[in-house]
């Protein structure tokens, strides 16, 4: 009594990390998700600006640069010291945190529309977790300086984007939770 046909082919893994990428490309790929995104988004198609008046969008174009990445190029490094927050434009980030004996966790992967960096650019401590780019990556970049560069004029915008901030890092934390959770299911 198998669970598979006798036509069907089998895959193994190395580890559950290696299975979970796997199954996480097949919905890609299944799905055509990839095709969405294609064209990277526009500083003012991200959910921290939307509603924000066109000069105060032009005015933090000022403050920020663009970055690309090939596939599997680090983006920074745990321990790395630099408080920028990162915005993805196109592609798809792994947060990846290292463990002992040279061992990792895959924490999350994200993708376009989404934002990381956000622990060091919070509290200026170095990064706690490798950021690596899964294909093609693009991004925006803004420093915590050019951000409170920024806030000098806009200091509404300021609070409004601080407050997105604070509402993605408790929604993953809940998530952190929820899955810390289900290990005690094991």
């Amino acid at each position: 009594m198998g669970l598979l046909k006798s036509s069907e082919i089998t895959k193994t893994f190395i580890d559950l990390d290696e299975a979970l990428e796997w199954v996480e490309n097949q919905i890609i790929k299944d799905f055509n998700i990839e095709e969405d995104y294609q064209k990277p988004l526009e500083l003012e198609e991200f959910e921290a600006l939307a509603g924000r008046k066109e000069s105060t969008i032009m005015d933090f174009k000022m403050h920020i640069k663009e970055l690309s990445f090939k596939d599997k190029e680090s983006i920074f490094l745990a321990s790395d010291f630099s408080n920028d927050l990162y915005f993805i434009r196109k592609g798809v980030v792994k947060i990846v945190l290292p463990l002992k004996h040279g061992q990792t966790l895959n924490v999350s992967s994200l993708g376009r529309g989404a934002f990381f960096g956000e622990f060091s650019f919070l509290d200026n401590i170095p990064r706690s977790a490798h950021a690596i780019a899964s294909g093609d990556v693009e991004l925006y970049v803004l420093t915590r300086e050019d951000f409170d560069n920024f806030t000098s004029n806009h200091k509404i915008s300021a609070i409004m984007s601080l407050r997105g901030l604070v509402r993605a890092l408790v929604w993953r934390l809940r998530n952190t939770n929820a899955q810390l959770g289900s290990l005690n299911e094991f």
